[in-house]
């Protein structure tokens, strides 16, 4: 019986392989597998309250009926609580560690209309500028080490649902999407004229082309751009519903803090996105002898492809649809991905729907795993093994090395495997 002698394509690819199972070895046991940090924010009424609050438990009654429902959750904030107690028990101690391990943290606030959304991100005392805060604290208490190195950028991106263009058609029709960058003014342009545009490198995922990401060394300095940012959005969402030509249905405001930590290991990079998600609004059907009201010309398409995908999530689908808004593709690490995510769901203590509606959305979304690692972007040992191959290619295909880059590679198709890892490393 003859022996069959491996060939160097086999044992190379077995190598590939081992190397491959020994770093997903390495990455689940630095990864840690989190629930979405789900809190219920209730806001003050003056209405007779159709819920109870028993420790962890809301029991939601149903007016005029013994039915009830239970819900659970591990952070009920009542409308006694302010944003310093909110900021404190949520947001806070996910913020430190984040930063300090250099992994990525997303707080969403979402809820019906006129539940306290806004006031409990972008007030004076919101959560926005209390993250600012939080960052720069676990600067402060942390040494970049020697040769260490830190930069703090802040941006801010405006989703503006704008109407649909005139056409001849009736009923619901599609809205737009257009992102803005909420560290300019806005309000005075009229027609966003396309606004900005989500690229997708395949290295680094989805980032908005074009968004302003402002360096700043204080955080005094650091919370001036981001009450400039707090004023443009207040403006923009001022404008919905107007008759202004351009002014949009309702917008959606994205904060992102981003801390870049550069050591002897590499550079960590550490995320901290603020959404302020527009209010959900409860589909009423119209009556089978009345045509729907002139008004409903379409749907908010980005509240849409956040409850889609958090259905999906929830069972487990096959096709998570981050694609069916531009804001969902920017929170796709947030939403099942490598991000914590901190969903704090507002609630009307007093409206049985729209809580019911709520409290519905926040179990599914309390029951989404996220993978919560750190985020090493360039390490100096994997540098210098991919310099190394480099020269391997370079001497093996005949190409001068000095000067060379990525764009300089023309492939075609008859292009060797050699020449494409070359331009891939």
């Amino acid at each position: 019986m003859c022996a069959v002698r491996p060939t160097k394509t086999f044992v190379a690819f077995v190598c590939l392989l081992l190397a491959d199972l020994v770093q997903a070895a390495a990455d689940a046991h630095e990864a840690r597998v989190h629930l979405c940090s789900v809190g219920i924010r209730c806001c003050p009424t003056k209405n007779s309250p159709v819920i109870q609050v028993n420790g962890p438990v809301i029991t939601l009654q149903r007016p005029k009926t013994t039915l009830s429902k239970a819900f659970q959750f591990a952070q009920i904030h009542p409308a006694t609580a302010g944003n310093g107690e909110v900021h404190g028990q949520a947001v806070s101690p996910h913020v430190r560690h984040a930063i300090a391990a250099g992994e990525h943290v997303t707080v969403l606030t979402f809820g019906a209309r006129a539940t306290g959304k806004t006031h409990t991100m972008r007030s004076s005392d919101g959560l926005v500028l209390r993250a600012a805060t939080d960052v720069f604290a676990v600067l402060g208490e942390t040494d970049a080490g020697p040769g260490g190195k830190r930069m703090v950028t802040v941006s801010c991106l405006i989703s503006a649902i704008a109407p649909p263009a005139q056409s001849n058609l009736t009923g619901r029709q599609v809205t737009h999407e257009i992102l803005l960058d909420g560290m300019l003014p806005q309000g005075d342009v009229g027609d966003y004229k396309g606004g900005l545009h989500v690229r997708e490198p395949p290295s680094t995922g989805f980032y908005v082309e074009g968004l302003s990401e402002i360096a700043v060394d204080s955080l005094a300095e650091c919370e001036e751009y981001l009450r400039r940012a707090l004023r443009n959005c207040a403006a923009e969402e001022a404008r919905c519903g107007s008759a202004t030509k351009g002014a949009p249905l309702r917008v959606h405001c994205l904060f992102t803090i981003r801390v870049r930590q550069q050591s002897a290991d590499g550079e960590r990079v550490s995320d901290v996105q603020l959404l302020d998600l527009a209010g959900w609004v409860r589909d009423k059907p119209a009556s089978k002898m009345a045509p729907a009201p002139a008004a409903v010309v379409g749907e908010d398409m980005v509240v849409k492809a956040f409850q889609r995908i958090v259905g999906n999530l929830e069972t487990k689908a096959g096709h998570i649809p981050y694609r069916d808004s531009k804001m969902t593709r920017l929170l796709q690490s947030a939403l099942g991905g490598c991000a914590l995510c901190i969903p704090l769901v507002h609630i009307a203590a007093d409206n049985y729907e729209e809580t019911e509606a709520m409290l519905s959305l926040a179990t599914r979304l309390a029951s989404i795993t996220c993978t919560v690692r750190a985020n090493l972007v360039v390490s100096s040992a994997e540098v210098a093994v991919r310099q190394k191959r480099v020269d391997a290619l370079c001497k093996k295909l005949g190409r001068r090395r000095e000067g060379l880059k990525a764009a300089d590679i023309i492939l075609g198709m008859n292009s060797s495997d050699d020449l494409l890892e070359l331009r891939e490393t």
